[in-house]
């Protein structure tokens, strides 16, 4: 059963089972990017004044009663840091920067 909205993106588990398989330097960096990615989309976004601001209700409560480690990516902070930055963004956003990092990791 899918509680999570991250579980409800098709693509999600592959690629955090690729990332669990990268060296600690390779995940920092992608890590790292993948925060340089929302950033930047979260400022185009502040450009345009008809945005809508809600990232919805189960991405809140995820945010703010998060449980350190309890999901895989947790257990890495660059990572983890990285998918509440990206997890912010709209549905299509994430599903595409998802999609994209499915795509360019080679295993």
């Amino acid at each position: 059963m899918n509680n999570r909205w991250y579980d409800k993106i098709d693509q999600n588990d592959e690629v955090l089972s690729k990332l669990r398989k990268l060296d600690k330097k390779c995940l920092s960096q992608v890590a790292k990017e993948l925060e340089k990615i929302a950033v930047s989309i979260k400022a185009i976004k502040r450009e345009k004044e008809d945005v809508p601001v809600s990232i919805g209700l189960e991405r809140v409560k995820g945010l703010y009663m998060q449980n350190k480690n309890r999901r895989s990516y947790d257990k890495n902070d660059d990572l983890s840091s990285a998918m509440r930055a990206i997890s912010t963004l709209s549905d299509d956003e994430y599903v595409g920067i998802i999609e994209a990092l499915n795509l360019s990791i080679i295993e």
